[in-house]
């Protein structure tokens, strides 16, 4: 072979040649010809036919070499080779690879055919240039030949590779007018095409405009019904396909096969058996793999076995469903015997051990297929590099991971994201957003996956203006955020704190799912937003989305976050209900809940009834008891963990060493952190480190402390030499407390606590001038101390408080149930202790704090609370059981308290009784009618959903009033003017609606109204013969009467006239969803003018809504302006007539007016007067404080008696709109 370029090429060879009957080798024919070149017999059509035949040989071997010697003969003898012989080269060379050597052939032919066209551009197709084929075929239809059907099917498949639906609809409409789609094949790859594009309407239309159909034509239409997921057309399908006569292939079953319905296999299965297609070696793999999707492992190694023929792609599928099934003994044992039998695993072989090693085997056992990887040297293979980095990743051996990752010789983009996703499972963000970086700057295009991981890098490390550029590129690139992505572009604003981004992104996902929900509620959370997590919750269930535990965690963790106990509480009965109760991810933020709350009894009752704990369950109730002072139990909680062999993680031991820090256990804690690291390879990280050096500071081994901190691995943060210089300050060492300060501003310039700490330490060995020093040293710096807070629940209300401040409403009787508590404490021998605890330490005074008055101290968080909870609700004045070990933060977290009553003998200093002070209650008037109606629909659901935010939101305890118009009440201002609510009945005669059906909406739903309002202990007030705002009036003037004050609960205006320093109006804002408070504050910044004169100016400006005229209509001019300033100078509208008789009020054109309308202006002061003369007196019982225990049952019932679903989804359809929809807790749990 090396001397066929030396040696003349033979002569024509004859086929009855003994030479050729001798060999068929391609060396032998050339030798044969060459031997017989030496007799010159030879003509040019014999000279073609020999050279086609070694042509023919060159090509079935794709022997490259010996078609180059051919060539190079033709050449050197100087004979021009036929058109067949050149299109010949062409596909010699396109199939060889060498598809540029087939293009100067093709450039050098002096004449082409349409075969010399089509050779090349299935050449360049077959080599992967794609925008070659398409620009020959460009050239050829605008220079060329016709194209045939050979062409366009060419062309189509060029096509698919770019996905250029533009393009494929031209080609399309080039084979509609060439008329080739009369031809089968041309129209199977149309179909083949637009199922490729996702133009799924198009595949089917093309598919029933064919003129000819073979089972070709059935199976790309029954592929295209699997594509779409319609299983069940597909299989109709397969019915006719048999009811045409039309055999299916293997390629029919295949794709039937791939259905994901388990329902039709066996009926399949027999067709297939039938057919006699069990033993084919697509169709037997075909079933093996489709047993194996759906858990019938037995059948399909039943089918395996049966197989005559099995190549590694059977051995895989059988592989792959014993493991994909938990049968991994089964699947190693199977890949041994495909070793015995010769073959040789590929990469999808060792992909399928290797994922079954991260999941069911062991990470040695993985080691040992990434061994027979790397001999098969398959270790560069992207697949398989992609799968040995999720198995490291799961076992959290990193290094191993990024190792593979390294030693992939082609990395794609799912090496990328895989590696990129490793770090973040194993908690290094950094790395993770450095990949993701890399992998950019190296031109790689990120796709979903590839930015979700970029978020998530994002979230972690709370960069938020890195998370923004990262959506601001998706942007750019026109990928619309889906459920998958908008999760985690909420997660990561919702860790940056910016819940308003989270929104947005929320509200712009069209199609969402309950992970976008739960994202959305987690974030929420995350931050505090506790009412919205509710809202959410209610507009969730509204969508027909079912809470899962992943939704109620969240919740929990939100009740937790705020202290909100009482409404953890309620969602907790629901779980109860359902099946959720058992799951541990909910069950564990239900302890954590308690335990922040200090509900200990709960947490435990939780914990005990929790069947499978996991670490997480155990650690939450470790830590639940050593926030709550009880260390011993906690210890004994570790203790039965052990037991029950449950390895503790690194959070595990933060709580036990918390645990001995409160209960001063430093032995324990140190024998705590040497088990951490001997018996449980667990490396210390800062949070312990931080801990022993709060326990040893504690303890008074400052130098052992010092020592530590100086011996940490890492980098020591303020954090630790400010615990340091707290335990200086408890010991007195002022040197060492010196040092910690200087290393803590050296590290934190601004940081106040470092200042007052160190003053403290002076203050408390005396060294005065060390005080002064350090508090001159802050005005200089420009620091200043943050002041302390603390919030307490009580009667489901928060209230917060702050050092030093005095905005609480009830801030002077706080202080002066203070100031008894601490003189009647002092009586009893603890003043020491409250001087230590409650207010400043005497200590820290130059003089004893004794001798003091307490209105000179600065008064600390606790007191306050404690006050303001005798003060709000005496006899419910509850603490955690544990006094001594209640600390305060600055700031602190919210805090609930509940156990039993504290200093139950203590007198109240103002004189109060246990029930409610008279002197500064509130008394609620309930406006119902307006609320009857939503818009100028009458509506019970909105009805419901007032009273229940102003039950919730508003009233709370205090007592409730509902009023409702009496029969014929407007009658007495109809008699004064006609005109009076008249167009009213005149719009709901023209209604096509309602018709005349207000009065009886009202007066048939009234039973219900009231039933519902009694029950939720509110008295109903109905006077015949006056409207409900007169009945309200009235009984004002009597609450105001017995020193209470009064809030209207209305949107009429009318109470406006009522407004003073005792009385307010509160409104329903339908816009916001909300009550809102007017005040008399409220008035005057609207009307310029007082309320007194409210009544007056509505007499001359009259009342639309109503159908009273005002005096503007009757003279030009005088307007709002001109009455405010006449009402300012002369008072009410009855001093202004009068002035207006003796000609004294100024301007002619007000004062002839005045004159003439006297009498109309008088009219309209009566009838839009409230009057007080109803016939109803205050009973005393409806002043005491009401009883809120019904309202949500009652309410609940109500809704859902009414049966009206559609008209509630309208109802909230606005709120919707708005981004965060107002509702309530009690909304949520009804929704439930």
């Amino acid at each position: 072979m090396a001397a066929l370029a030396a040696c003349v090429l033979p002569s024509p060879w004859r086929p009855e040649s003994p030479v050729h009957r001798a060999t068929s080798s391609l060396e032998s024919l050339i030798l044969s010809l060459g031997s017989y070149a030496a007799s010159g017999h030879s003509s040019p059509r014999d000279q073609d036919a020999h050279y086609n035949a070694i042509l023919a040989l060159c090509i079935a071997r794709r022997s490259l070499r010996d078609g180059l010697c051919l060539r190079s003969h033709i050449a050197s003898i100087v004979y021009a080779p036929s058109l067949f012989l050149q299109n010949q080269f062409i596909n010699l060379f396109s199939k060889c690879g060498a598809i540029d050597m087939a293009r100067q052939v093709f450039d050098e032919m002096p004449h082409r055919n349409v075969v010399s066209w089509n050779a090349l551009l299935s050449g360049y197709l077959s080599n992967g240039r794609i925008l070659d084929a398409l620009l020959l075929f460009s050239v050829m239809v605008d220079a060329g030949p016709s194209p045939n059907h050979l062409t366009y099917l060419t062309a189509v498949r060029a096509l698919v590779a770019t996905g250029s639906r533009e393009l494929g609809k031209q080609i399309h409409g080039r084979i509609l007018k060439e008329g080739f789609l009369s031809r089968a094949e041309v129209a199977n790859c149309l179909i083949n095409m637009y199922s490729k594009f996702g133009e799924l309407d198009d595949a089917e239309t093309v598919y029933c405009r064919m003129v000819e159909r073979d089972t070709a034509s059935w199976n790309s239409l029954i592929a295209l019904k699997a594509r779409r997921g319609h299983t069940d057309d597909a299989l109709v399908l397969f019915v006719d396909m048999l009811d045409e006569g039309f055999a299916p292939d293997e390629f029919t079953f295949g794709t039937l096969l791939s259905l994901q319905d388990t329902t039709f296999i066996r009926e399949l299965h027999g067709q297939i058996t039938k057919r006699a297609l069990c033993y084919n070696l697509f169709v037997g793999t075909a079933l093996v793999d489709a047993y194996g999707r759906f858990g019938n492992v037995k059948i399909a190694s039943q089918i395996f076995d049966l197989m005559h023929e099995r190549n590694v792609v059977a051995w895989n599928s059988v592989i792959s469903a014993c493991f994909a099934n938990g049968k991994a003994q089964e699947g190693l044992q199977l890949f041994l015997e495909m070793g015995e039998q010769g073959l040789l695993p590929d990469e999808y072989t060792i992909s399928i051990l290797l994922k079954a090693a991260a999941s069911q085997l062991s990470v040695l056992v993985g080691r040992q297929f990434h061994g027979v990887a790397i001999k098969m040297g398959l270790q560069t293979n992207a697949m398989i590099g992609n799968s040995l980095i999720m198995m490291y990743a799961k076992n959290e051996w990193v290094s191993d991971s990024f190792l593979a990752f390294k030693d992939i010789s082609e990395h794609d983009l799912i090496s990328w994201n895989s590696i990129v996703q490793c770090y973040l499972q194993n908690e290094e963000p950094e790395q993770a957003w450095m990949l993701f970086v890399e992998m950019k700057s190296l031109g790689y295009q990120p796709d979903e996956f590839s930015f979700v991981g970029a978020l998530a890098a994002c979230a972690s490390l709370a960069r938020h203006q890195s998370g923004r550029e990262v959506h601001g590129d998706m942007i750019k690139r026109s990928i619309i955020p889906d459920a998958f992505i908008g999760s985690a572009l909420i997660d990561m604003y919702s860790k940056s704190m910016v819940v308003s981004d989270a929104w947005q992104v929320f509200s712009r996902v069209k199609h969402k799912d309950l992970i976008i929900w739960n994202a959305l509620i987690s974030g929420l959370s995350q931050n505090g937003y506790l009412d919205e997590v509710f809202k959410l919750l209610y507009w969730m269930r509204e969508e027909d989305f079912k809470p899962d535990k992943f939704t109620f965690a969240s919740i929990f963790a939100a009740c937790a976050n705020t202290m909100a106990v009482q409404q953890g509480r309620q969602v907790q009965g629901l779980i109860l209900k359902s099946e959720l109760n058992a799951d541990a991810a909910v069950a564990n933020s239900l302890i954590t809940m308690y335990c922040r709350a200090g509900c200990l009894r709960e947490a435990s009752q939780v914990f005990f009834d929790l069947p499978l704990k996991n670490v997480v369950s155990w650690t939450a109730m470790i830590g639940g008891c050593a926030q709550s002072g009880y260390s011993q139990e906690a210890l004994k909680i570790f203790a039965q963990m052990q037991k029950d062999a449950v390895k503790p993680n690194a959070k595990t031991f933060v709580a036990l060493l918390t645990a001995c820090s409160y209960a001063g256990l430093s032995n324990d804690a140190g024998k705590f952190f040497e088990m951490m690291e001997v018996k449980y390879s667990i490396q210390p990280c800062f949070d312990h480190y931080a801990c022993m050096v709060d326990i040893l500071g504690r303890a008074g081994r400052l130098n052992e402390a010092e020592n530590l901190i100086k011996s940490m691995p890492f980098q020591p943060d303020a954090l630790v030499w400010r615990m340091l210089l707290s335990a200086c300050r408890v010991h007195g060492d002022a040197e060492r407390g010196r040092r910690a300060m200087e290393r803590i501003l050296a590290l934190e310039p601004g940081d106040s606590a470092a200042y007052i700490l160190l003053s403290n330490l002076y203050a408390s060995i005396g060294n005065w001038h060390g005080v002064e020093e350090v508090r001159e040293l802050m005005k200089v710096n420009g620091v200043k101390k943050e002041p302390g807070k603390s919030w307490i629940e009580v009667n489901a209300r928060i209230h917060e408080f702050v050092a030093g401040g005095s905005t609480h409403p009830n801030t002077k009787e706080i202080y002066l149930r203070l100031k008894g508590l601490l003189e009647q404490m002092k009586d009893e021998g603890y003043i020491t202790e409250i001087a230590l605890r409650f207010v400043k330490s005497s200590r820290l005074l130059p003089a004893s704090s004794s001798d003091l008055p307490v209105s000179s101290r600065r008064y600390r968080m606790a007191p306050l609370v404690v006050a303001n909870s005798s003060v709000v609700h005496p006899q419910q004045l509850c603490l955690p059981p544990r006094l001594r070990r209640w600390r305060f933060s600055l700031p602190s977290p919210r805090c609930t308290y509940s156990g039993e009553p504290l200093l139950p003998g203590v007198a109240d200093p103002l004189g109060n009784s246990t029930e409610r002070s008279k002197g500064k209650g509130r008394v609620f008037f309930l406006d119902v009618n307006p609320l009857c109606f939503d818009g100028s629909q009458p509506s019970l659901r909105s009805f419901a959903r007032w009273v229940d935010l102003f039950f919730s939101r508003v009233s709370l305890r205090d007592p409730v009033i509902a009023v409702l118009d009496g029969e014929e009440g407007n009658e007495y201002r109809k008699r004064l003017l006609p005109s009076y609510k008249a167009h009213r009945s005149k719009y709901l005669r023209r209604s096509r609606i309602f018709g005349n059906a207000r009065q009886d909406f009202l007066s048939t739903t009234e039973p219900q109204i009231v039933d519902v309002l009694l029950k939720c202990n509110v008295p109903v007030i109905k006077v015949h013969g006056y409207e409900a705002d007169d009945v309200i009036a009235t009984l004002t003037d009597q609450v105001l009467q017995k020193g209470l004050r009064v809030v209207i609960g209305s949107p009429d205006k009318d109470f406006k006239q009522l407004i003073s320093e005792e009385v307010q109006i509160v409104m329903p804002l339908p816009d916001i969803g909300r009550w809102s408070f007017y005040t008399i504050k409220h008035y005057i910044d609207q009307y310029k003018c007082d309320p007194s004169s409210d009544l007056s100016l509505r007499c001359f400006m009259g009342d639309e809504v109503d159908g009273v005229p005002g005096i503007q209509h009757l003279v030009p001019g005088f307007g709002r302006n001109t009455a405010i300033k006449l009402l300012k100078k002369h008072g009410s509208l009855e001093d202004l007539l009068s002035a207006a008789a003796v000609r004294t009020v100024g301007k002619h054109y007000a004062q002839d007016a005045l004159i003439k309308h006297a009498d109309y202006l008088r009219t309209n002061y009566k009838v839009l007067s409230l009057r007080r003369d109803a016939s109803i007196q205050i009973d005393v019982d409806w002043l005491s404080e009401r009883s809120t225990f019904n309202d949500s049952v009652a309410l609940s019932d109500f809704l859902r008696k009414l049966g009206e679903r559609h008209e509630r989804q309208k109802l909230y359809k606005s709120c919707r709109g708005q981004q965060k929809p107002f509702l309530d807790l009690t909304y949520a749990i009804k929704a439930l």
